[in-house]
């Protein structure tokens, strides 16, 4: 037999069995070979560095999840926090606003209907830069992400 088909004969061996189950004329080949020899031993190798046990037990899980804080269900939440919160925010954005404007522009219109008009219009106004202002940063930033993608 030629070198090269006892060399892939030991080296089938080694993978299937390891270098202890060989036969008599492979196990001399292996004694001889250096090639082969290299090959059974990062086998060897390979076998001795893979975990006998899974690698995600569930104890391992039991402890991770142990290791997360708490997850609170809010069940001491005061129900007026979310009504006050809104009123808060419609005071702030809307009603502040409007009065300022009402008091600057009604010294320069004295038409009720003018002075309202402007006010819803300066409303508006103030509601779209308040959307620019948070939409395009967002925006940009997102585009810059899915050019470097």
């Amino acid at each position: 037999m030629t070198d090269d088909r006892l060399c892939s004969r030991a080296r089938e061996a080694v993978t299937e069995t390891g270098r202890n189950g060989l036969p008599g004329d492979l196990r001399r080949h292996m004694e001889s070979c250096d090639a082969c020899r290299k090959y059974a031993w990062s086998v060897e190798a390979l076998r001795d560095s893979r975990p006998e046990e899974p690698l995600y037990t569930p104890a391992l899980r039991v402890r991770a999840l142990n290791g997360l804080p708490p997850v609170s269900t809010c069940r001491n939440f005061p129900w007026w926090i979310l009504p006050a919160g809104l009123a808060l925010q419609i005071g702030i954005s809307v009603v502040v606003p409007g009065v300022v404007l009402v008091r600057t522009l009604g010294l320069i219109v004295h038409d009720s209907r003018t002075l309202t008009a402007l006010t819803i219009t300066g409303l508006i106004g103030l509601g779209g830069l308040t959307a620019l202002a948070g939409v395009v940063p967002v925006g940009l930033k997102l585009l810059k992400e899915k050019n470097h993608a």
